[in-house]
């Protein structure tokens, strides 16, 4: 009976203690984006993909920055890939889109996103090839904590030009 007791009065406050760090982290949230697919895109033409993203927590996330990286490396010029994100309204037609202007959009640096909103990517590349390593990295502000989120997708994992 003690050996019971003994079991029960250690699993206990581990368990309260797990169902605690799993409620903090549900209630902290996370962003998520839905894949859009383009076929390979010419080479020097500017283009926008419009991109849906939900952020899950109960706070206003603010964004620092969002970066294409590969790897842990970001992603720069030299790669074939000119880009810069902004932020959208939620109602924003998803899409890729061959155009010089996207209309209205919001610098990326301090978006808040409170639910669902819109990620804007303009971009222009150069003989680039699809690269499973290829993801975003997110840096955002909730109530003074910044956080960093990568996000594997199959829209930037798959940017290529034409051959």
């Amino acid at each position: 009976m003690k050996k019971v007791l003994f079991a029960f009065a250690v699993l206990l406050p581990l368990c309260i203690v797990s169902a605690c760090s799993e409620s903090e982290i549900s209630n902290n949230g996370e962003f998520s984006i839905e894949n859009i697919s383009a076929s390979s895109l010419s080479s020097g033409e500017k283009y926008f993909f419009v991109v849906p993203i939900k952020w899950s927590g109960n706070e206003t996330a603010k964004i620092v920055s969002v970066e294409m990286i590969n790897g842990e490396e970001p992603v720069h010029s030299d790669d074939g890939i000119n880009y810069k994100f902004y932020g959208g309204k939620p109602d924003k037609k998803t899409g890729v889109y061959e155009r010089d202007s996207i209309g209205e959009k919001e610098e990326i640096e301090g978006f808040e996103i409170n639910d669902k909103a819109s990620l804007i990517l303009e971009t222009s590349l150069n003989n680039v090839e699809m690269n499973k390593n290829r993801k975003i990295q997110i840096t955002y502000d909730v109530n003074g904590q910044e956080r960093d989120q990568i996000i594997s997708s199959s829209t930037f994992e798959n940017l290529s030009t034409e051959k």
